[in-house]
This record gives structure tokens, C-alpha cells and sequence, in this order.
């Protein structure tokens, strides 16, 4: 292996440890924002008085960001597939 050969090794090793730091940054940051939904509006259920109708809206919400990290965890899947 000449040493052209090693340059470009080492290379493309730090080009794919960027990368995979990268997508694992964006990837918490994206599950990241439906748990801060998901946490908060159920901190309110337990914590505040609301009438049924208000937590009937912070039910669905906690529900709409559930789905939002499952269709995120779903992708995630399909990606370790290829």
C-alpha cells in the first residue's frame, strides 16, 4: 500500500466519523423535540388543574408527538436496513 493509499484511508475514516456524528446529533435532535412535547404536556395533566376540555387537547397533543417519534424511530429502522 503506497502512501497515497494511506492518505486517502485516513481520509475517508474521519469523512465517515463526521458523518455518523452528524447524523447522530440531527437524529437526537429530532427525537428530541416530540419527548419535549410529550414530557411537558404530561407534566401539566399531573400538575395542573384544567378543565376536560383543555386536557383533552394536551391528551391529543402527547398522542400527535408520540406518532412523530414513532414515524422518526420507523425511519430509523428502514435506514439500518440498507
Amino acid at each position: 500500500m503506497g502512501q497515497g493509499s494511506l492518505v486517502r484511508d485516513v481520509t475517508q475514516a474521519k469523512e465517515v466519523e463526521r458523518l455518523k456524528s452528524q447524523f447522530i446529533s440531527t437524529v437526537s435532535h429530532e427525537m428530541r423535540t416530540p419527548l419535549t412535547g410529550i414530557y411537558g404536556y404530561a407534566e401539566l395533566l399531573l400538575h395542573r388543574a384544567a378543565p376536560l376540555q383543555t386536557q383533552t387537547l394536551w391528551i391529543n397533543r402527547i398522542c400527535q408527538e408520540a406518532l412523530q417519534l414513532n414515524k422518526i424511530i420507523d425511519g430509523l429502522l428502514d435506514v439500518s436496513r440498507i
